[in-house]
């Protein structure tokens, strides 16, 4: 895969896509919250150790995603994939290129807080095991957050703030 593929194909950080660098597990989606960014709302992902931590796949349209599942109207606005810090919501910057992941065949791009957050500076990325651009992350996307509906109304409110 060229690195035109990759900006354009495998952008969202699922699951299995993304290690911590410090206990070698992957980052998995364990709620939704509000941080510092220009669509607020979004996945925090955290690994098995607790240090890692990830906020990303934000909603760029919360009102219409609500209203999808409250009146099935689509869709359409997506997801914004940029990686931000789940300690102090700064940008992730790449580290290091080629870096092994514990007990795995594959090679991590290594990312750090640009802020340097002592726990998020061992954060291994896996590009090709991203989610792909497209229909259907989209609708990965619509269908977790489903399941914080009640959390992502709360959070839209004007003046609301986590409750982690």
């Amino acid at each position: 895969m060229n690195f035109k593929q990759y900006l354009n194909e495998w952008k969202h950080i699922g699951d299995d896509s993304c290690f911590c660098g410090h206990c070698g597990s992957t980052l998995r989606a364990v709620d939704v919250i509000r941080g510092n960014h220009m669509y607020p709302i979004g996945q925090l992902l955290r690994c098995q150790c607790g240090k890692s931590r990830i906020f990303t796949n934000t909603i760029r349209d919360p009102e219409r995603l609500i209203d999808h599942y409250e009146t099935g109207a689509e869709y359409t606005k997506g997801f914004c994939n940029d990686k931000r810090c789940g300690y102090c919501f700064a940008y992730l910057d790449p580290l290091l290129n080629g870096v092994d992941v514990l007990n795995a065949e594959y090679k991590a791009d290594q990312l750090g807080c640009t802020k340097h957050c002592e726990n998020n500076q061992n954060l291994l990325a896996v590009g090709q095991l991203n989610l792909p651009e497209g229909d259907s992350t989209r609708q990965h996307f619509i269908d977790f957050y489903k399941r914080y509906l009640d959390k992502i109304k709360m959070l839209s409110t004007p003046g609301a703030h986590n409750e982690l």
